[in-house]
């Protein structure tokens, strides 16, 4: 798992690997790493009411620079029929327009774009960084008078499974 770390420090603009991914796929190619898939539950309040049970969320999706056309959108399709074995029905992803991110991916993986997010997600800036709102909000080492401020809404897309 540590190999999974290093390849999303090195490749991934988050450069973390969220809490709760409950399916970790990896790609290797002579016993070197070069992608990995990070799938689960749904952050969004929401999610389950809108999209159903059943659905995952693909919270990281990250690949080596220089790999052949087409393997992004192979190792997902791999990562999804893995998944929809386990039962899952739905993909949810997001698109991070403020990355340079449209979602090509996911036309080329036959997901079905559903807009933008009405709101980008809530962040204060502390000591020169961006928190989350969801996490300042429920810990107390933050201030409580921080402004509140809003990203630039993601580009929202779902893969249904069921059919």
């Amino acid at each position: 798992m540590f190999k999974e770390y290093l390849l999303i420090d090195k490749h991934h603009y988050i450069k973390a690997l969220p809490r709760g991914c409950s399916n970790i796929f990896s790609i290797f190619v002579e016993g070197v790493l070069i992608g990995v898939a990070c799938y689960g539950c749904p952050v969004g309040r929401w999610a389950e009411v809108k999209y159903g049970k059943g659905t995952l969320e693909l919270k990281r999706f990250c690949l080596d620079s220089g790999l052949p056309k087409n393997t992004a959108s192979w190792f997902m399709a791999k990562c999804n029929r893995a998944l929809k074995k386990k039962g899952v029905k739905k993909i949810l992803s997001y698109a991070d327009p403020t990355q340079g991110h449209e979602g090509i991916i996911y036309q080329a993986s036959n997901f079905i774009y559903l807009g933008q997010q009405r709101q980008g997600t809530a962040y204060v800036l502390w000591k020169g960084k961006k928190v989350y709102y969801r996490n300042y909000s429920n810990d107390s080492r933050y201030p409580r008078a921080l402004p509140i401020k809003y990203m630039i809404p993601k580009h929202i897309y779902v893969l249904n499974m069921e059919t």
